[in-house]
């Protein structure tokens, strides 16, 4: 008999201001079988955040976003109880050290490498099965 529970993809809050990388990481992801939720800044975040109750697997957010930065945005996360895994990414020189201290899972640079956003999704799912 098969299972009649369905995989349910896994749920990616991305907040960065530009458009293009915006669309193009959110893309690549939907076509790796996530579903992307978009956001252009922190606020934009925090509102998918709420409207989704919370309910995402992921979060990749941009160093520096219109409206706040990063680390402001996983601390108001973390603070309204998230323990998803969240990456930054940024072009900007960061002591990573100090941002996986502030509350970042991960720190990657910019020019996005995508394969490595994969990864760090493949390892995020991983540590959640037991498996692996």
């Amino acid at each position: 008999m098969k299972s009649t529970s369905p995989t349910q993809p896994q749920v990616v809050l991305i907040a960065e201001d530009d458009p293009g990388s915006l669309m193009a990481l959110a893309t690549c992801l939907e076509l790796e079988g996530y579903t992307a939720v978009p956001a252009t800044d922190g606020e934009t975040a925090l509102a998918c955040y709420d409207e989704r109750g919370g309910q995402f697997d992921f979060v990749i957010t941009d160093f520096n976003l219109p409206d706040c930065n990063g680390v402001e945005l996983i601390a108001e996360l973390r603070w309204q109880g998230s323990t998803v895994p969240m990456l930054i990414v940024t072009a900007a020189l960061v002591d990573e050290a100090i941002l996986v201290q502030q509350g970042a899972s991960a720190v990657l640079p910019k020019p996005l490498n995508i394969e490595a956003v994969l990864a760090w999704l493949r390892q995020g799912q991983s540590g959640e099965d037991a498996h692996s």
